[in-house]
């Protein structure tokens, strides 16, 4: 019954999201009716939230971190235009418009586990719009008597969320009368998961802002981290099973596949494997090779960052996002044409994982000096074995244990070698940079806020670097309240780097 309610669900969804983009005031929501129940409303924002982030978004910072390239957005080009049905359709229109719905009607009936969960997915979904776009929408972007929302001052929305992050795990102990189970799309209404992914959303948020707030920072994840050692397993995500991950789905008819398996295995039409990231974990001889890349040829076929020579008609031969993170095929050598009946495409976008938190820590203990789990090298080497746990969980062959030791140790051993915190801190950020492949946004995140990994500038371009997303055109041309388009070089406010 659950996967049959799932899949009624979807079909209006997808099928929006991909379509055409055209102006939608952001306080409108078509997919819902007013009177839609909080049970209707949940599962369709999850997924467009999970959606609006793993598509497009996903897709531009995995390519100006050269995970992929990507033909529209290659060398830096990316243009308002790109990001306005995230914006739109899928954020403010969609999942945190549903969000918002469901805070207000679960408040008047009592079923503080769906405020609670709302108030987390509003979280998160907000800080991500803050590490892409800095300054936006925040305090008025949701109210319907509001047609032209304020923009917000970044920091300031950060503090907010923060709280609002707190007010959501508080509300995960009140009173509720209607199950979240088989309507959670994430955790199947595991109450004690979104407490964890609550705790460690603060704690990326932390980090993330440790080279503005450094006091704040520190303070902040020591004391998550206290919590945490304090009651093990039980205060943040520390382990596979607490990870806050969306799964997409195996169903052609209707689609709703992960976006990554659509554009590769069915559109075929703009991204290439970066050409510098596969050579990085050849050259490291990573062994996770055949899991995250299928070859449709006898060889790899990729592509460098910025290269002007035009894309050719290779859909059939180029090499493409594999297993992982997608949902694709495993590389067994057969070197077969994929289509959209190559492999299940039931991939999953991993939002906030135990690997992350790991890698998270160790950062902290690496240039802060963070009292946390563990020493820098001991979390870094936790990580990558949690890392690897993630691809063995797949459906192909387990990696070869004693190959999973050799890449390991070897990686530590070159962390250990390392004769200054910076260089450390490089060779940290490069397995973190692997490890997050099928999450541009974090990747994205992490390189304006290390450097890391020290990827080569575009072959050629003829825009600025990026550092922030640009503002969709019809924002700034219909809401009178909206800021100017900056530069796509302005940083956001805690991008120090």
């Amino acid at each position: 019954m659950k996967k049959i309610f799932i899949i009624i669900l979807i079909i209006p969804i997808i099928g929006y999201f991909t379509s055409c983009e055209k102006f939608l005031d952001i306080n409108e929501d078509p997919n819902n009716p007013k009177d839609a129940t909080i049970i209707d409303l949940l599962p369709s924002a999850q997924l467009g939230i999970a959606f609006g982030v793993s598509n497009m978004l996903n897709r531009v910072g995995e390519d100006a971190v050269q995970h992929l390239v990507v033909g529209r957005y290659d060398g830096w080009a990316v243009q308002g235009s790109d990001v306005s049905n995230a914006w739109r359709f899928s954020l403010y229109a969609g999942g945190l418009k549903d969000l918002e719905v469901i805070i207000e009607k679960a408040t008047a009936s009592g079923d503080f586990h769906y405020v609670g969960v709302s108030k987390l997915l509003k979280a998160y979904a907000f800080s991500i719009m803050v590490d892409l776009w800095d300054d936006i929408p925040y305090s008025e972007a949701l109210r319907e008597d509001i047609e032209y929302p304020h923009f917000d001052d970044a920091q300031t929305i950060y503090t907010a969320l923060f709280s609002l992050i707190d007010e959501g795990i508080a509300d995960l102990d009140g009173a509720n009368e209607i199950s979240l189970a088989g309507y959670d799309l994430i955790y199947n209404g595991n109450i004690n998961n979104w407490k964890r992914m609550g705790n460690t959303l603060k704690l990326k948020m932390y980090n993330q802002i440790r080279l503005v707030q450094p006091t704040e920072a520190k303070a902040g994840i020591e004391a998550l981290v206290a919590a945490e050692n304090s009651n093990p397993g039980q205060v943040l995500i520390s382990s596979e099973a607490h990870d806050f991950n969306f799964h997409f789905f195996n169903s052609a008819s209707p689609e709703n596949r992960h976006p990554g398996f659509q554009n590769d295995y069915m559109v075929k039409g703009e991204a290439y494997i970066s050409n510098y990231f596969y050579n990085f974990m050849l050259n490291n001889n990573d062994p996770r090779i055949p899991y995250y890349f299928y070859n449709q040829n006898d060889a790899f076929e990729g592509r460098n960052y910025g290269d002007p020579a035009p894309i050719g008609n290779d859909g059939d031969t180029r090499t493409v996002q594999g297993l992982y993170p997608i949902g694709g095929k495993y590389d067994d050598g057969s070197m077969l044409t994929v289509s959209g009946s190559s492999a299940a495409g039931d991939g999953a976008f991993r939002m906030i994982t135990n690997m992350m938190r790991l890698f998270i820590e160790a950062e902290a203990a690496l240039t802060m000096n963070a009292v946390v789990s563990d020493d820098a090298e001991t979390l870094f080497e936790d990580a990558l074995y949690a890392a690897f746990d993630e691809v063995n969980s797949l459906n192909a062959p387990d990696i070869d244990a004693t190959d999973i030791d050799t890449y390991i140790q070897a990686r530590v051993q070159a962390f250990i070698d390392a004769a200054t915190t910076e260089e450390k801190l490089q060779i940290l950020m490069e397995d973190k940079w692997v490890v997050t492949f099928g999450n541009g946004v974090e990747a994205f995140n992490d390189f304006r806020r290390t450097g890391y990994p020290d990827i080569p500038l575009p072959i050629e371009t003829n825009d600025v670097e990026l550092r922030r997303y640009p503002y969709p055109e019809d924002e700034i041309n219909t809401n009178p309240n909206a800021l100017e388009q900056p530069e796509n070089n302005q940083p956001v406010f805690w991008d120090n780097n």
